[in-house]
């Protein structure tokens, strides 16, 4: 196993507001908020380290599996996590993989946002814990 990189500046956790929302903004199946794009960050990689993947993990959306569970108290909302520029949801068990770069960083840039599956989103907090397991190449 390849030796890892210092990721988030060393920090263990990463926090991504999706700034406020209307209830009203989800009151319809598979209505969406706006993306909210961040990014997993790296730097430092030493030599012989060639990339790095992320594998996701959390409580999926009983609705559908491809959205992360809502532990907040508004209902009817999921969170969704998005490879950035695509529209491939990176559900419960899914995982990407960057290439370190000349500079010895990497960036895997996603995005994440409230869906409403079903609908008749109600107004309260939203908060989903995703775990990136990550794995150095």
């Amino acid at each position: 196993m390849a030796s890892p990189c210092v990721a988030n500046n060393g920090s263990d956790t990463l926090s991504v507001d999706l700034s406020s929302l209307q209830a009203s903004d989800l009151s319809t199946a598979g209505a969406k908020s706006t993306p909210v794009s961040f990014s997993l960050d790296f730097k430092n990689c030493p030599a012989g380290t060639t990339s790095v993947n992320a594998a996701f993990s959390g409580s999926p959306d009983p609705d559908n599996a491809n959205y992360y569970k809502n532990a907040g108290t508004a209902t009817g909302v999921s969170v969704a996590l998005i490879q950035y520029g695509s529209e491939f949801y990176k559900g419960n068990g899914s995982n990407i993989t960057q290439n370190v770069e000349a500079d010895n960083t990497v960036s895997i840039r996603l995005e994440a946002q409230a869906i409403s599956v079903a609908g008749k989103a109600t107004p309260g907090t939203i908060s989903a814990d995703i775990v990136a397991t990550l794995q150095y190449n």
